[in-house]
């Protein structure tokens, strides 16, 4: 038998990642959920906190919201991250949707003059997820504010014997849209009604007529 000597290169090292997720400053790590996938999108586990991964591997972290914050902030897209030789500590921080200020008034079709009072119920889908919404009235001009998100939007605007209608906003910027809301008065014919109410009673008796009716 003869000595062998045998040289290997440095092995690799399984390492740990470890995941924080912050909002306004603050962990909410313990509220959202974390998946972990390699770079071929091979499922690897969940948690904020990854084991046993070598070092150079590429793995792939996913970020689920719940609605509290998903209401708040925008899912981040799926990372790629890879593991080095040192501590794998990573950090996300949510970023906030913007807010804009939408302002409008809310005016008679045919005079021309304020509805006070309106109902305004604007409504948001934010992450295609999560549903937001908000109701206000209109002021003794007719105007109206309200702080929304950067977000599609959906207006409702209603008033007492005014014809509701409703805005649909795709692209925030055009929130000019509402600057001037024209509703239509509902028209018709008014039917008044008036009854009265008389007692069955034997042939040849005069029946007592009264305006209500007692059970």
């Amino acid at each position: 038998d003869k000595d062998v000597n045998v040289s290997f290169t440095k092995l690799l090292q399984p390492r740990n990642v470890v995941l924080n997720v912050l909002a306004n400053h603050e962990t909410v790590t313990d509220q959202v959920t974390v998946s972990w996938t390699d770079i071929d999108g091979k499922y690897l586990g969940q948690g904020n906190i990854l084991s046993g991964i070598l070092e150079g591997s590429k793995i792939v972290y996913q970020i689920s919201l719940p609605q509290s914050l998903g209401s708040e902030y925008i899912v981040p897209t799926n990372t790629e991250y890879t593991v080095t030789n040192t501590t794998n500590n990573v950090i996300c921080t949510l970023q906030p949707f913007d807010k804009v200020q939408a302002t409008g008034c809310v005016k008679d079709l045919t005079t021309n003059s304020a509805i006070q009072n309106a109902t305004i119920t604007l409504s948001q889908r934010l992450n295609d997820k999560y549903s937001k919404s908000q109701t206000l009235k209109t002021d003794s001009e007719g105007k109206f504010v309200a702080a929304v998100f950067n977000a599609p939007l959906t207006a409702t605007i209603a008033a007492n014997n005014y014809i509701s209608q409703t805005v649909e906003i795709e692209d925030i910027s055009k929130l000019n849209e509402l600057n001037e809301v024209l509703l239509k008065g509902i028209t018709g014919a008014v039917i008044t009604t008036n009854f009265t109410y008389q007692e069955s009673v034997a042939e040849g008796v005069e029946p007592e007529v009264v305006e209500d009716y007692s059970d």
